[in-house]
């Protein structure tokens, strides 16, 4: 077995660890044996866990990097992430740690991401927008504006820009086109209804 927190950044020289890292999210995502998708989900928090925070760090944004095949692996991945700035900010303000300012800052730009701006599907990347938004909660919440120890203050500005507007837009456009297809269908419903009524009245009348 394989000590915690005991393989360092250096051991992903060996792209072996990157590699079993992108497999495990693939299995997660597309096997069809939900067993087998299962027991990924549940083997990958303690294959990480044998990482250092900054081997964890580098594996992290690799794998966001490169995208993952299902928004609920990016979500899943997300949570990870926010488990680790949890750890860090209850162990203090460690600067070394990356898991806080001012290194954090490179994750958020992979989080807090919409990745077709406005035109972003929303159900397909449900599971991505909902834990990055809880996210985000989780770190205003727990982190001061006078501490910012995870730099997500500082941030801020840059993440409505690419996260929250972006969002709103996209829900703007959700709401608009979803109230045209009500007012579609309520207009077909009132018209089936006129046409039936003109319907009886002419055999009634004839």
């Amino acid at each position: 077995s394989v000590a915690t927190s005991s393989m360092i950044a250096g051991f992903l020289d060996c792209y072996e660890h990157q590699k079993l890292a992108r497999l495990l999210c693939d299995v997660m995502a597309t096997c069809y044996h939900e067993s087998v998708r299962k027991e990924c989900v549940a083997s990958f928090p303690y294959y990480m866990a044998v990482f250092t925070p900054r081997a964890k760090y580098h594996l992290y944004q690799g794998i966001l990097r490169k995208g993952t095949s299902h928004s609920g692996v990016t979500g899943f991945i997300i949570q990870l992430i926010k488990n680790d700035v949890r750890a860090a900010l209850q162990d203090g303000h460690d600067t070394s740690n990356p898991f806080t300012a001012p290194q954090l800052s490179t994750i958020f730009k992979l989080v807090f991401t919409m990745p077709q701006g406005e035109q972003t599907d929303l159900l397909k990347e449900s599971d991505h927008i909902m834990a990055a938004l809880n996210f985000l909660r989780y770190l205003l919440l727990r982190d001061k504006r006078t501490d910012d120890k995870t730099g997500v203050w500082s941030c801020l500005p840059q993440i409505e820009e690419d996260f929250v507007s972006p969002l709103n837009g996209c829900l703007r456009e959700s709401r608009t086109f979803y109230s045209h297809k009500l007012t579609e269908t309520q207009e077909g419903k009132c018209q089936y209804q006129f046409s039936m009524s003109s319907l009886i009245t002419r055999k009634y009348v004839l």
